[in-house]
């Protein structure tokens, strides 16, 4: 950034590398079908409508199992398209556990199934790249000094109406088969 743009307030407008945008969105749109797989699972087995407790349950059972599928793939949204450092720290914690998990996954899978192996050599490879993409993402805006992305954007609105319409969708296929 040159010392005219510094001080005349402009502020950058830096895009993330089309690869690591590419990783992000299908990374969200597979945790939103996964959470849509769930919804659908639950309120098939939820029959009466008259019972709250089942409701309840049916309700906690889905958040507690939606998490783990979200966190990660809101964290890969906040580091890409929001510019969040403490997003990006914790995406690198994120990636370094399922790149471990897969590759001991992976060992413990070459005993029983040739294509466990592969899916999570698959994982650990892509959980490798988009960490990678996301680091030399940040020594950019580092090197730039670029600020965080505090405002609300078509972008956001046009990826939560693309993540709500794909769950609502796996979740009444799901439920209805």
């Amino acid at each position: 950034m040159t010392s005219f743009e510094r001080a005349s307030g402009d502020p950058i407008d830096r895009r993330p590398p089309p690869e690591l945008a590419f990783w992000a969105c299908l990374a969200m749109m597979t945790a939103m079908g996964v959470v849509g797989l769930i919804i659908g699972i639950a309120f098939s087995f939820w029959r009466e409508p008259s019972d709250d407790t089942a409701w309840g349950e049916t309700v906690l059972a889905i958040l507690i199992l939606s998490a783990p599928v979200l966190m990660p793939a809101a964290m890969l949204y906040r580091s890409v398209f929001c510019r969040s450092r403490l997003a990006a720290a914790a995406m690198t914690v994120c990636l370094c556990i399922v790149s471990i998990g897969a590759f001991f996954g992976m060992l413990a899978a070459t005993f029983y199934s040739e294509a466990a192996t592969a899916t999570l050599l698959v994982v650990f490879g892509i959980a490798l790249r988009v960490g990678h993409l996301n680091s030399c993402w940040y020594s950019v805006l580092e090197q730039d000094d670029v600020a965080p992305q505090s405002q609300f954007r078509r972008l956001d609105l046009g990826l939560a109406l693309l993540s709500v319409v794909l769950m609502m969708t796996v979740a009444a296929w799901t439920w209805t088969r």
